[in-house]
């Protein structure tokens, strides 16, 4: 493994445990996380990752071990299908939330509104593709 991808690795494991942390806070009673900043983060820790390691450069599956890409260990893949999770329920109910652009919206939703449930949508086929390659 090269230098790069080892440190993308650690960035990813190291969101991976700060979300964990905040959701525990959560859980014990503390501020709900900004669950669409975790998406973004862990997306963009992911894609880090996948990107150093080639991902769909090679013809095997980027996350094999014949590929010699790292494999998200089953804490890791927890942790991101959590914040998946967490992520698509916020957005979805955010969505919900009935404003005045969206009273004057002839689909009766606003383009803010529809770009949650978008994201929602785009969170939950994410954590499908993970749960996948289990």
């Amino acid at each position: 493994m090269n230098a790069e991808l080892a440190a993308r690795l650690t960035v990813a494991r190291s969101a991976a445990g700060d979300f964990e942390r905040e959701t525990a806070a959560f859980a014990a009673g503390g501020p709900s996380p900004d669950y669409p900043v975790w998406a973004y983060r862990l997306d963009g820790a992911l894609r880090g990752v996948f990107g150093t390691a080639g991902h769909g450069a090679r013809s095997e599956r980027p996350d094999s071990p014949a590929s010699g890409a790292p494999m998200l260990t089953p804490r890791d893949r927890r942790s991101i299908l959590a914040a998946l999770d967490h992520t698509a329920a916020f957005l979805t109910e955010r969505a919900a939330t009935y404003c005045l652009d969206c009273a004057e919206s002839p689909a009766g939703l606003c383009d803010y509104h529809a770009d949650d449930l978008d994201q929602a949508s785009a969170c939950r086929a994410l954590a499908d593709r993970l749960k996948e390659d289990q």
